[in-house]
């Protein structure tokens, strides 16, 4: 079973959505970003750099969507998430890391302009 911790409309939604599209078996914990939940000692147990996602594995925890999206394709290849030829794969993957690095930084500044460079 896997354990999301999540908030709801940000980013890591994408990996919720992943998840309930590889039927998988796990269970949610929202994190309540306004209220500084992420910032608090429990959850930097889960996520040292206070961020969501969290996805735990088998006690084990992967951060950061650019991780979690392939881990889960790849875990539920019956999905098809990923296409099959590992060069493409890659290209996929290159995309969700562009994303992550280029697009979602410029995203938050703009919805979030009171916010410090990469707070």
């Amino acid at each position: 079973m896997y354990t999301l911790y999540f908030a709801p409309g940000a980013c890591s939604m994408a990996a919720h959505v992943l998840l309930e599209e590889c039927s998988a078996d796990y269970e949610v914990k929202p994190v309540a970003l306004a209220k500084g939940e992420q910032r608090t000692e429990e959850y930097r147990k889960i996520n040292p750099h206070g961020k969501v996602p969290a996805l735990a594995v088998n006690g084990k925890v992967i951060t950061q969507n650019a991780a979690i999206l392939p881990y889960i394709a790849g875990r539920f290849p019956d999905a098809n998430l990923l296409p099959s030829d590992p060069v493409d794969a890659a290209n996929c993957v290159a995309v969700v890391a562009w994303l992550a690095s280029t697009v979602h930084p410029a995203f938050s500044l703009a919805l979030h302009p009171e916010r410090p460079a990469g707070g």
